[in-house]
């Protein structure tokens, strides 16, 4: 940290969130497949529901967390969105396979 910006400021968040915010990279690529299985409509509704849980992490851990209640919020609509998204695509293939 202190070589790329001047200052340690944030390192302790990057310590204690590195390891649960590489599922985020896992969101895109999801979505991408979602939207290739033609799966816009479960997009909607996943968008939906992980916003709603994240509105409502947030007003949960902020409070009683401050920042890292924030992170928390955070987190929670990243894994809701992920688990949501493998549910539809396996949902799917299995639809698949079965029609063949």
């Amino acid at each position: 940290m202190n070589l790329l910006y001047h200052h340690t400021q944030g390192y302790e968040f990057i310590k204690k969130y590195a390891l649960f915010i590489i599922v985020y990279y896992i969101e895109a690529p999801l979505g991408t497949a979602m939207v290739a299985l033609s799966l816009e409509k479960h997009i909607f509704i996943d968008s939906l529901i992980c916003n709603l849980a994240k509105i409502i992490a947030y007003f949960i851990f902020i409070p009683l967390f401050q920042t890292d209640g924030l992170v928390i919020g955070l987190l929670v609509g990243v894994y809701c969105t992920v688990f949501i998204n493998i549910y539809f695509i396996q949902k799917k293939f299995r639809l698949l396979l079965k029609q063949n």
